[in-house]
């Protein structure tokens, strides 16, 4: 048995299975949401975020041991990539776990979702176009001639509640990602991981205790996701906390989430996209099979 933990900017998730037959058999998931990328100041981690982290991280060394985990392999993403005091969290996470952390790039992080996520799908008719929304970064990723590409932007749902730019500048803003994938000849499949689509999913779908197989592949419309959006930036945060199939530490984040997929899916003239819970963490156990 083998577990790959994902510490990204809002969430760390750990996936515990094994690869069979080029996909990742899962026998357990977790997901805690410590925002570690949350108030960083001068460009580094605050101490309290950094607690919030390393408790879970703890929590899941724990859990690894109950499931008597082999290989722990442990990736961190947006916020640690971008902080100044990095090394200083790395360390501590080695002092409280023993595990190492790699810090893997924005495209090293995109062609590990791109992996993941169509190790699941079933048929795939068109070209895929992963839109992997995090908590501080936005993936794009899709291949051309051969070769995973996947295009980055420092625009997350956490970055964005707590920046609040308007329409027109998160338009501006997702602008790299937009032109490489206009680019593409094929008719494109778009395929949306990460905490925003698949919360969308429970909710639209009804979902309150959520797994992998309730989610996968599950088909989203551009118009609901717009009346999800409006719907709930017209509760109080409270009224949020209360949606069946949100989390209730999403109810801050989720429409500044949403408003990023709507963002792409209108840009690409695209009204339908498939939601999948597969990702970065499924990539990563491939890849150390392979």
């Amino acid at each position: 048995m083998k577990a790959a933990i994902d510490i990204g900017t809002n969430t760390i998730r750990m996936l515990i299975g094994k690869v069979v037959k080029g996909k990742v058999e899962v026998h357990a998931q977790f997901i805690a949401e410590p925002r570690l990328g949350a108030g960083i100041t001068e460009g580094k981690l605050t101490y309290e975020a950094m607690a919030r982290a390393l408790k879970v991280l703890k929590d899941y060394k724990t859990a690894a041991q109950d499931y008597q985990v082999q290989d722990v392999f442990v990736v961190a993403t947006s916020a640690v990539r971008d902080a100044a005091n990095k090394k200083e969290f790395i360390d501590a996470v080695f002092n409280n776990t023993g595990w190492r952390v790699e810090v893997i790039t924005g495209n090293e992080e995109a062609v590990l979702s791109f992996i993941g996520a169509i190790s699941t799908l079933p048929e795939i008719n068109g070209a895929p176009v992963i839109i992997d929304i995090g908590g501080g970064s936005t993936e794009v990723i899709f291949q051309r001639n051969g070769r995973i590409k996947g295009v980055s932007v420092n625009v997350g749902a956490v970055r964005l509640w707590e920046a609040a730019w308007p329409e027109e500048e998160l338009r501006i803003r997702l602008l790299p990602v937009l032109r490489e994938v206009s680019s593409l000849k094929e008719k494109i499949l778009p395929v949306a991981v990460g905490g925003t689509a698949t919360t969308a999913a429970a909710v639209l779908y009804g979902i309150t205790n959520y797994s992998r197989e309730k989610v996968q592949g599950k088909p989203l419309n551009l118009d609901e996701l717009i009346g999800l959006k409006s719907r709930l930036a017209g509760m109080t945060m409270e009224e949020r906390k209360n949606v069946a199939g949100l989390t209730p530490k999403r109810a801050d984040i989720i429409v500044p989430g949403l408003d990023i997929l709507i963002c792409i899916l209108r840009e690409l003239g695209v009204t339908r996209i498939l939601v999948s819970d597969a990702g970065i963490l499924d990539g990563l156990l491939l890849r150390k099979q392979n």
